[in-house]
């Protein structure tokens, strides 16, 4: 079983995982809010459509007033009802099963050609009972659209075979879903069908229903209406879909070759519109990325063509609900931070690279299967978590090395080595600083009858807490010396006051020798002048302080034992505590490494002898010198 302590750093790194990868996923949901993001995924839905290829598709078929047709009859196309009418008739004659028109009609054309509309109104009537005709309008193209006279259309809408040919345009101009029903206008009030959709109605012999938030047809439920528009399941790039000439199929039918014309139309929807290079008819759609230009395009009778076969075909397009896509966003998220926290950006790197080509693998198999999985979005998530979890990753290691560089040398050095943002052995700075030495009286008998362990854990306990007490009173730590401690405390240190560091030092060795605990502390402490530098090479370096300063507070700290005390101050020390607190003077004395003897005190409530009731804690500090006594 883990330890408590590893078990709470597991579910401390767990927290932050998980605190990552919703933070990651929250980010790229919020990137795909702005426009350059949503076309991005736009693109790359593109790029299913090219991965796959086109579809053979053998219902509806096409009749293209082409640029053959074009050529061949030279009326202006605002007088070709004669024409349209010789195609409806031929294709009812031919077993066509519902016909389509996406001409607009904007006007009628009475006052130039008195039986052109008759013609075409009448050629649509008398092939209504085998074939019906469905004809297209196009919202917004009539200034006059509610005073419609144009008997075709008067026809239509009272018999239900008109329809919008309006398409639903994305933000970059491309048309990848359509509205199946939309408001009405010009000759149709209330909600509309698309012609697409009208053209599946009538093949099928059914109409939708609206059900709750969904559409049916018959007990299809076709996906995308609550969102807005259905996604078109494209069978591929222009002239997918099997078309004709107009010209080649009245050609057919004047000749009275029926077998011919039967082939191309018996028992399908036909769909009449123009398809020329100038035709404004023509519109970028995802096979579009594949040859851009205008070629490219496709004819809006062919997308009209393609929303009739989704449906016919049922090879809808399904989009996950918002819940869904917003929890793939997230294990994307989740995958991401799982590489990246374990593994070192070399490494991690080509895993990631195999997870991306996974997710696109997977969205790609979706697509075929028809769910709609946005790629863009798991790949950005994925690879936004690896920087994001990266990042914290550095910054955690960071840290953790400034936090290890600090205890190991010191918050000066470490502060002073990242200010110069370079290690050096460069000479060091002479500065006044006052000393502390510590020391554990009796260690080496305690550690002669304890085990190994028990030693080193008691010590970590004793430094632990001695430790504390030198941080608190704004002391540095310069190094552990065995079972002793040397700390240094000048006006560098953080929040000090200048030529505040001896009455700190001495409040902080009276509480490190007044501390309980299993040892007994002794402490010496001297003020002077030091050199403070990194010695040593750039293979090992140590921060350091040098000079007689440094030897004289060691050896005040090992005459506590001569003198049966447990804290020396040296007369530099006493003599810089400003309102002082009372001091025991014990005479001047030889120092190994002092030019002269030299004068130590001790503070008065530890001196030897001094009453139980005396010892606990400093007196308060008053103005004036030291009070000294022998």
């Amino acid at each position: 079983m883990p330890e408590p302590g590893q078990a709470s750093r597991s579910s401390r790194r767990l927290l932050v995982a998980l605190l990552l990868s919703l933070a990651s996923a929250a980010a790229v949901l919020a990137l795909h809010q702005t426009r350059f993001f949503r076309l991005l995924d736009l693109k790359a839905y593109d790029l299913q459509y090219l991965a796959r290829g086109p579809r053979p598709v053998a219902n509806p078929v096409l009749l293209m007033v082409d640029q053959k047709s074009l050529d061949r009859y030279p009326e202006p196309l605002i007088f070709w009802h004669p024409y349209y009418a010789e195609a409806i008739r031929a294709a009812a004659r031919s077993g066509a099963k519902v016909f389509g028109l996406d001409v607009f009609f904007a006007i009628p054309v009475g006052q130039w050609e008195k039986d052109h509309d008759r013609m075409l109104a009448q050629a649509v009537v008398e092939t209504s009972t085998v074939m019906p005709v469905v004809c297209g309008f196009v919202s917004g193209g009539s200034n006059r659209q509610h005073d419609w006279t144009v008997p075709l259309y008067l026809f239509a809408s009272a018999s239900g075979l008109i329809a919008s040919a309006h398409l639903s345009v994305d933000p970059d101009d491309f048309i990848r879903r359509q509205q199946l029903l939309e408001d009405g206008a010009g000759p149709v009030e209330g909600r509309v069908r698309s012609l697409g959709l009208r053209l599946a109605e009538k093949f099928v012999g059914q109409d939708v229903h609206v059900a709750g938030d969904g559409l049916y047809l018959g007990e299809e439920r076709i996906p995308g209406y609550s969102s807005g528009a259905m996604v078109i399941n494209y069978a591929g790039p222009a002239a997918t879909i099997p078309h004709v000439s107009l010209a080649d199929f009245l050609d057919a039918a004047r000749a009275g070759d029926d077998a011919r014309l039967r082939a191309w139309v018996a028992g399908k929807i036909v769909l009449l519109g123009i398809d020329t290079i100038t035709s404004e008819d023509r519109h970028a759609t995802p096979f579009y990325t594949l040859a851009p230009g205008l070629r490219a395009n496709t004819a809006g009778v062919e997308i009209q063509a393609n929303i009739a076969n989704t449906i016919l075909s049922r090879a809808f397009l399904r989009e996950p609900p918002p819940w869904a896509a917003m929890a793939l966003v997230w294990l994307a998220a989740c995958g991401g931070v799982a590489v990246s926290w374990r593994l070192r950006p070399g490494r991690g790197l080509p895993v990631l690279l195999l997870l991306a080509a996974a997710v696109l693998l997977i969205t790609h198999l979706a697509f075929r299967s028809g769910v709609v999985l946005s790629p863009s979005r798991l790949v950005l998530a994925l690879g936004v978590a690896a920087v994001v979890t990266s990042g914290y990753r550095l910054e955690n290691r960071r840290a953790f090395f400034e936090r290890a560089f600090s205890i190991f040398v010191g918050r000066r050095a470490a502060r002073s080595l990242a200010e110069a943002d370079h290690i050096s052995v460069a000479p060091g700075a002479r500065c006044e600083v006052t000393v502390l030495f510590s020391d554990i009286r009796a260690f080496t008998s305690f550690c002669d009858q304890k085990e190994p362990s028990v030693v080193v854990h008691e010590l970590n306990l004793y430094f632990t807490r001695m430790v504390e007490i030198i941080v608190k009173h704004g002391g540095e730590v310069n190094k552990f010396l065995g079972d002793g401690i040397l700390a240094v405390f000048s006006d560098l240190d953080t929040g000090s006051v200048p030529g505040d560091h001896p009455v700190r030092a001495v409040d902080c060795g009276f509480e490190m020798v007044r501390t309980a605990g299993r040892f007994r502390t002794g402490v010496g402490l001297h003020t002077g002048e030091v050199i403070m530098g990194n010695v040593g090479s750039l293979d090992k370096l140590e921060n350091t302080v040098l000079g007689a300063t440094v030897n004289v507070a060691s050896r005040l700290e090992s005459l506590n034992k001569t003198f049966g005390t447990q804290m020396l101050v040296s007369e530099a020390t006493a003599r810089r505590l400003p309102g002082s607190i009372p001091m025991s003077d014990l005479g001047p004395t030889e120092v190994r490494g002092a030019a002269a003897a030299t004068r130590v005190f001790t503070p008065t409530v530890l001196a030897p002898g001094a009453h139980e009731s005396e010892v606990g804690a400093l007196p308060p500090a008053r103005s004036g010198p030291p009070v000294a006594s022998s």
